[in-house]
């Protein structure tokens, strides 16, 4: 599905061809790629829940999980770049579209219909013939939905989502104090600046933060 409203050139958090464009990203950038990603992943949502045959790997997850992804890649680097390069506007940016991406994941992860249809493959009869690789897929999505309060009756579906969105913010808020802190240590030992620049200005030095990052 192409992504409305807004062109890979004009937004680089849009575009998925290859690296990430870490020199180009700006905080201006954050939104429109964010409502442009999640407005994608609420038609796809409607489209597959919407089809009235048997939910298939290639009809469900496939679509589902290409969404997701998508969304994911540019909220990671709206994420790394918040970490590493933060600057005032950035930081604003981030902290005005943490509520938007976090009420979006909680929604989904309590999706009824969602829900139902990962349930329908689980039980399906082709489910063991799938490679262990997709069985575990679909086995792990089944419990996120559960720890996501999809079994939850609406007004604890409600209590539930709104504890998410104000842990979010409590997260971005402790992120915040920690960067700040290490930002004043490493201006007093003086390796602040050139240590920024290079997260700046080399995206491959940038993407293999990250890769350590996720993988501490």
């Amino acid at each position: 599905m192409n992504v409305p409203h807004e062109s890979t050139a004009a937004n680089p958090l849009l575009d998925f061809e290859g690296l990430p464009r870490f020199r180009e990203i700006a905080p201006e950038h954050v939104g429109p790629a964010v409502d442009a990603l999640l407005a994608e992943a609420r038609a796809t949502i409607e489209n597959v829940a919407g089809d009235a045959a048997t939910p298939t790997w290639e009809s469900f997850v496939e679509p589902l999980a290409a969404t997701h992804d998508r969304l994911d890649r540019a909220w990671g680097q709206v994420g790394h770049l918040n970490a590493v390069v933060n600057t005032p506007a950035l930081r604003e940016a981030y902290n005005a579209n943490l509520p938007k991406v976090t009420a979006f994941h909680t929604e989904f992860g309590q999706d009824e219909r969602l829900f139902a249809g990962y349930r329908a493959l689980a039980t399906a009869p082709g489910f063991r013939e799938l490679d262990r690789a997709k069985r575990r897929l679909i086995e792990n999505e089944l419990r996120d939905f559960r720890l996501s309060g999809a079994e939850l009756d609406a007004a604890a579906k409600t209590r539930f989502k709104a504890v998410e969105e104000e842990l979010a913010v409590r997260r971005g808020r402790d992120q915040a104090r920690r960067r700040a802190r290490r930002c004043a240590r490493r201006s007093a030992r003086g390796g602040r600046a050139g240590w920024a620049t290079r997260m700046e200005t080399d995206p491959a030095h940038a993407l293999l933060s990250t890769r350590s990052a996720i993988r501490r």
